[in-house]
């Protein structure tokens, strides 16, 4: 008994062992008082009163039943560094995509205006109906006005249609391409907090280092 109260104190002096756990091994093999003995006779001092032992199992048993603490956060700054610097490339691209989308609005534009085709159409008409105009035939002079005139209001209407089709249609293109920017930066937006988050945890671990630790960059913190 003497011998396993012995090497339990050993182990507890040299903080091999918990004194809870030493202590309640010592109570399994009937030796808690010569553990006790030991334990003093090793710190050479009367740590621990052996009247009171009977408090101290209780005590170690409910500090063993106690969950363990829960251990300090492991942060991989290079880990973090990493993901930043990959969320600023894609940042960065996303960027880029809106300086695209927005030339692309920019280019927009219609390709029909109303008028120069009724005014080429009137031009030809008048020149047609002066030549028989000149040749006295004067019927044929009123007709091609009446059908140049025709020519120009018809030519206009339907100048005046496409434009409005075009018209609609770039303002659907317009809206979409809106839209795509209007999430793209959405998306940088989540990006900038993500990256904010990230580098508040560097600094936080940054801090939270003793002041005379050298930090790699190649271990977690």
């Amino acid at each position: 008994m003497k011998s396993a109260a012995f090497n339990l104190a050993f182990k507890v002096h040299r903080n091999e062992i918990p004194f809870a756990e030493g202590l309640l091994k010592s109570v399994e093999a009937e030796a808690q008082h010569d553990f006790i003995e030991a334990l003093n006779s090793l710190a050479g001092e009367s740590r621990y009163d052996a009247r009171q032992l009977d408090e101290l199992i209780q005590e170690a048993r409910t500090s063993l039943l106690a969950p363990p603490p829960p251990s300090a956060p492991v942060i991989n700054i290079q880990g973090l560094r990493e993901d930043i610097t990959g969320m600023d490339k894609k940042r960065r691209d996303l960027a880029d995509s809106i300086h695209t989308l927005e030339n692309r609005i920019a280019a927009l534009h219609t390709t029909v205006v109303p008028g120069i085709n009724s005014a080429m159409w009137g031009a030809v008409g008048l020149m047609m109906a002066m030549i028989v105009f000149l040749l006295d035939w004067f019927s044929a002079f009123l007709i091609l006005l009446a059908a140049s005139f025709l020519m120009i209001v018809m030519t206009y209407l339907m100048d005046s249609e496409k434009l409005k089709q075009e018209l609609t249609a770039i303002q659907q293109k317009k809206t979409r391409v809106l839209g795509e920017i209007k999430e793209i930066k959405s998306q940088i937006e989540e990006l900038d907090h993500q990256i904010l988050e990230k580098q508040e945890q560097i600094d936080l671990a940054l801090h939270s280092l003793p002041p005379d630790t050298t930090y790699s960059e190649s271990q977690p913190v």
